[in-house]
């Protein structure tokens, strides 16, 4: 009888009885074959196959030795199998004994063998690059799968796996599997979102390694738990009664699984904010040339954790570092390079050991923290704040945004920020300058108007307006004439008409408005007087307007480190600086009208354009002395000056000159000779003498005028346009016309003096 221990079963149908040398393997041996005989030939087997624990007898009856003196030959065999049962009872390092009792007429003689339970462990190791990850950073994962040291057996179809959680993205491209050289049969059956691995056989001594990289997408303070399993079988292929992990950890008796866990706290952030800039008149991230901004780069150091910082801000080519306010700490951050305690640790500078370091003209900021060390139960923040300048370069215009990067490495990975990015706004001015008619004659009075105001491209407000007017030759400036029109927008702080152009030595008009918001404007007066020019001469008055970005002035660097750091303004060197606008405005002197055709022949006229249509008055002029009777028409005053050819029997009263019976000169002309040849009203004219009289019916009023001057003077004689105070009359016309010109030598001129007003009888 076989005792068979619990924990074991025998195998139907596999026992066997040897009696020869030559026995099946692993039946152990005979040194002679057995000399004897069974009487009932194979034993009668009494078993329970498959049962933990229950005896096998074999039952031989009469059993006959043949007398030979040789006991050498004497002994037989049993052979079966019995299995080892995947049972809760049996565990690695269990020793299971197997007894035998063999009875001879009564007598017992029992021997027993002992069968040690052996199995394989398995043992995962994982770990990251950087526990205390940044929301982006990429980080890299190790499992490492080995045997445990009480591992006592090989592992079979083996299953290592490993599901990517939710806020890690795998890199599928990055799996890389180093298994040792026993291993055998290792497939890569990894997806995107899940890392499987399968070995046939595992011997004990062998290692295999799989690293990946994944991303890190939780949210800043998300903790990410990820596991990895490995799973085995105590035999190889699909062997039923063989122990695999079926049961999951800590199941039983398939408790072939293990695993190791990583916690990832997304606890470790940088963040880059744009926390004021140096105008008040700027709003949000819209800023202008020459402006200063102050940005603060927070470092969240998680709790209890020591790593190096490397703080890199690469800005935007517009943009050029100034200088470093702060660096602070929370309380329990140290750093071996920074004492945050120390309220002016900033030492920048452009030399190695400078912190930061300054470079590229201002474009790159380097800080190192050197090694930082959390000691607290909570992350806690590092703040830099610094400042920067909008340059004033010629890519800077508006509309233009600036990007503004930060980078934080450290020994395991990097971790960029951006702060929004800034908008460039630039104040936009116009001028407009008129005077109050574009003809004058010597001595006239005329008034200029300039206006200065924001076009529809401005965006910001202009400060230091400035503009300059430089009286030009053939105009006199009436000192105390230069005025803000009230009402016509913002005031100037500055209005200076006792300037002298450096240049020219004339008098130079000053006014400056040390700001000016979009949609305002000024308007600003002055009078000058028409200077002695001939007629058909103009004299140009250009009026220019400067202004620039910032208040006062800034046109030195604000950085150190770049020399393009100063507001935008007016300067002809620098192709950046264009802050200038001009205007100008032109009056002639007229020429003195033709006031005659060709006598004796007709002279085709053009259609009389509307533009230069003559105005209807009631005014009758009347020289009794020539017997004429003519209607007054006004002549307007072209660009062309003042143009005749379709006066008749009419007087045309130039449109510039004194109105008709006001104080001042009225210059009153008429034909010598009209346009069909014949004598036209003022043919005579050269024929008045001292005293005769001139009279204008206006008004119900007989403005009567007396000759005080008649005389002969050349076509562009100024004396026509003399300026008077009193009422005066000029009469004009032609005289002896030149048939090889084509046109007359001389006008005739007729000046009389207003003596009297009577009624109409």
């Amino acid at each position: 009888m076989d005792d068979i221990p619990d924990g074991m079963a025998y195998l139907d149908g596999t026992y066997e009885l040897v009696t020869q040398t030559n026995p099946p393997a692993d039946c152990g041996s005979l040194a002679a074959d057995f000399n004897g005989t069974f009487t009932v030939g194979d034993p009668v087997v009494t078993a329970t196959p498959g049962t933990s624990g229950a005896d096998i007898t074999f039952d031989f009856g009469q059993i006959t030795v043949n007398n030979d003196n040789n006991d050498t030959n004497n002994s037989f065999l049993i052979c079966f199998q019995a299995l080892l049962l995947n049972e809760a009872g049996n565990q690695n390092g269990d020793t299971l004994t197997n007894n035998a009792t063999l009875t001879v007429t009564g007598n017992d003689y029992t021997d027993s063998a002992d069968v040690n339970v052996v199995e394989p462990e398995l043992q995962v190791v994982k770990t990251v690059t950087d526990p205390n990850p940044a929301p982006g950073e990429v980080v890299t994962f190790t499992l490492t799968v080995s045997h445990a040291p009480t591992s006592a057996a090989d592992a079979f179809d083996v299953l290592i796996y490993d599901d990517i959680p939710v806020g890690l993205v795998l890199d599928p491209t990055s799996i890389t599997v180093t298994p040792s050289a026993g291993i055998s049969g290792v497939t890569d059956n990894s997806t995107a979102s899940r890392i499987e691995v399968g070995v046939d056989s595992f011997p004990q001594g062998e290692t295999l390694t799989i690293t990946f990289d994944a991303t890190v997408t939780a949210s800043y303070g998300s903790p990410i738990t990820n596991t990895a399993y490995a799973t085995w079988t105590s035999l190889p292929g699909d062997d039923a009664n063989e122990r695999t992990g079926a049961d999951g950890v800590g199941g039983s008796p398939n408790d072939y699984i293990t695993g190791d866990s990583v916690t990832l706290n997304a606890d470790r952030d940088l963040s880059k904010a744009l926390v004021t800039t140096s105008l008040g008149t700027t709003t949000g991230t819209d800023v202008t040339i020459g402006e200063i901004l102050t940005y603060q780069v927070t470092l969240t150091i998680p709790a209890g954790s020591t790593d190096t910082a490397i703080i890199t801000d690469t800005l935007a080519s517009g943009l050029a570092f100034l200088d470093c306010s702060q660096m602070t700490a929370g309380p329990d951050i140290t750093s071996t390079m920074v004492d945050f305690t120390n309220p002016d640790n900033c030492n920048h500078g452009t030399t190695p050991g400078s912190n930061p370091l300054i470079e590229n003209d201002g474009g790159k900021i380097t800080f190192d923290l050197g090694n930082i060390t959390n000691n607290g139960a909570n992350p806690e923040d590092i703040v830099l704040t610094y400042r920067v300048v909008v340059l004033d370069t010629v890519a800077n215009q508006s509309d233009v945004t600036l990007s503004n990067d930060v980078e934080w490495t450290w020994s395991t990975g990097r971790l960029t920020a951006s702060a929004p990015a800034v908008r460039i706004i630039e104040p936009d001015m116009g001028l407009e300058k008129s005077v109050d008619r574009p003809y004058a004659f010597p001595g006239g009075e005329l008034v200029y108007t300039i206006r200065v105001f924001h076009t529809a491209e401005t965006q910001t407000d202009a400060y230091d307006v400035v503009l300059r007017d430089v009286i030009p030759e053939g105009l006199d400036y009436i000192p105390g004439s230069l005025r803000f029109v009230p009402g016509s927008g913002v005031a100037p702080t500055t209005l200076d008409d006792t300037g002298t152009d450096p240049t020219t030595g004339r008098p130079l008009l000053y006014v400056e408005w040390d700001n000016m918001p979009p949609g305002t404007e000024a308007q600003i007066e002055f009078r000058a007087t028409m200077g002695h020019l001939r007629p058909g001469q103009s004299v140009a008055n250009t009026a220019s307007l400067e202004w620039s970005t910032l208040p006062g002035d800034v046109s030195a660097p604000q950085s150190v480190y770049n020399d393009l750091s100063t507001e935008r303004r007016y300067d002809p060197l620098n192709p950046a600086d264009i802050y200038q606008v001009q205007d100008s405005v032109t009056v002639e002197v007229p020429l003195l009208p033709a006031t005659g055709f060709a006598p004796g022949r007709v002279t085709a006229i053009p259609e009389q354009p509307v533009e230069k249509s003559y105005a209807l008055t009631d005014f009758v002029l009347e020289i009794p002395r020539l017997n004429v009777s003519v209607p007054i028409v006004g002549v307007p005053l072209r660009q062309d000056g003042w143009d005749l050819s379709w006066l008749w029997d009419e007087a045309g009263y130039l449109e510039g000159t004194a109105y008709p019976t006001w104080a001042g000169n009225t210059v009153i002309t008429a034909h010598v000779y009209t346009p069909d040849g014949l004598p036209g009203p003022f043919v005579d004219l050269h024929t008045l003498r001292w005293g005769d009289q001139v009279i204008i019916h206006a008004y119900g009023q007989r403005y009567i005028y007396e000759v005080r001057e008649v005389r002969q003077v050349g076509p562009d004689d100024l004396s026509v346009w003399q300026h008077e105070t009193y009422d005066w009359v000029t009469l004009l016309t032609c005289k002896e016309f030149d048939e090889a010109r084509g046109d007359y030598r001389y006008r005739v001129v007729v000046r009389a003096v207003l003596v009297r007003v009577e009624a109409e009888e």
